[in-house]
């Protein structure tokens, strides 16, 4: 099963339009989660709340460049 779709900016931050494309890019690949970065604090949010399909989960990788340093490793 695919990791999921990547962006910078967190789901709820973009426009509704790309909303719309991630949220298809992740229903049709079956991924299990969103990866953002722009918040700089690495954690789990969840989106989808309130809808049909259910709740599914945004991972904020965090950032290697602001102290305390963090990284991710997927595969």
């Amino acid at each position: 099963m695919p990791l999921g779709p990547l962006g910078h900016h967190g789901f709820q931050k973009l426009a509704t339009s790309s909303q719309e494309g991630v949220d298809d890019l992740r229903k049709r690949s079956g991924a299990l989660l969103y990866v953002s970065a722009h918040e700089h604090d690495g954690k789990f949010i969840v989106n989808g709340k309130g809808h049909d399909e259910g709740n599914w989960l945004e991972l904020n990788i965090g950032s290697v460049l602001d102290w305390p340093a963090e990284a991710r490793r997927f595969g």
